[in-house]
């Protein structure tokens, strides 16, 4: 990133996200015409208070921003944010997030790149991504135990990279 086009969000990123003994710093993808199971947000309701959520809808959804909002009402909105994990580009958010969910989005393959490790929450990612299942670098969670735990053995994968 030599011309800062990346680095010139870490100062907004890193006010955001914990370094707190235990934090797991998370990002949610959305996926236009798929809102998130139920099973989902009572997930991040009953998570650790040390783990963050950022939860970054896709471009296709902004006509349905408050109404999949609303959606996240059952978790505590301390936990949860949208609007930078929203507005900010996706590569800055993957250099300094622990581990990256989604339902089945091609974002798994950058998060891959900037060496984040991916928790599907729908068997169709099993069909779309075969080789990063093969590799480990994407886990399949189907109930909320499930995403607990996947969600901390990919995050204990995590090789942060450098950000000067």
């Amino acid at each position: 990133d030599s011309n800062g086009f990346i680095t010139i969000y870490d100062t907004y990123i890193k006010e955001l996200v914990s370094i707190a003994d235990g934090a797991i710093n998370i990002l949610f993808t959305l996926q236009t015409g798929i809102q998130p199971a139920q099973w989902i947000l009572e997930t991040i309701r009953a998570a650790p208070s040390s783990w963050r959520w950022f939860v970054r809808f896709h471009p296709g959804m902004y006509a349905d921003l408050d109404s999949v909002k609303e959606l996240f009402n059952v978790c505590k909105a301390a936990k949860v944010e949208f609007d930078y994990s929203t507005n900010l580009p996706l590569p800055a958010w993957l250099r300094h997030v622990d581990v990256h969910i989604t339902h089945s989005s091609t974002c798994i393959l950058e998060a891959k790149y900037f060496g984040v490790f991916s928790v599907a929450t729908d068997a169709l990612a099993t069909e779309l991504f075969p080789e990063q299942f093969s590799s480990d670098t994407v886990m399949l969670a189907s109930t909320a135990d499930e995403l607990i735990k996947k969600i901390k053995i990919q995050a204990n994968k995590r090789k942060p990279i450098s950000i000067n």
